[in-house]
């Protein structure tokens, strides 16, 4: 989408107007804090809210690079360890990198 300075209607939702979103979770929902950032620049850029929506938990036990998300990068490393004892990659800690530790990587896939 371009900016408001280029294109002060490129990201409007006008007065009178109703705008529909959704997205799917993979975690039960929860009270937390909401925060908006506004499109048009002025004296409040950004505003929060509570409100209910779904939560991740903050330690995904598939993040095994730990960069704070679980995608084909931890899948590249685990798949590096396979058959060996290498304790990043050894997600279930049962002493060996094999099926368990992936099925554990792929149900937290996604996960930030």
């Amino acid at each position: 989408s371009e900016a408001y300075e280029v294109n002060e209607w490129a990201n409007a939702i006008r007065w009178g107007t109703t705008f529909t979103f959704w997205f799917t979770a993979n975690q039960g929902p929860s009270s937390s804090e909401l925060g908006l950032g506004l499109f048009k620049p002025g004296e409040i850029s950004e505003f929060t809210h509570t409100s209910v929506g779904p939560i991740c938990p903050a330690d995904c036990e598939g993040d095994v690079n730990e960069n704070g998300m679980v995608d084909v990068n931890d899948l590249l490393v685990l798949v590096a360890a396979w058959g060996t004892d290498d304790p990043q990659s050894d997600i279930n800690n049962d002493g060996i990198v094999n099926i368990s530790d992936i099925l554990i990587l792929m149900a937290d896939w996604g996960c930030a």
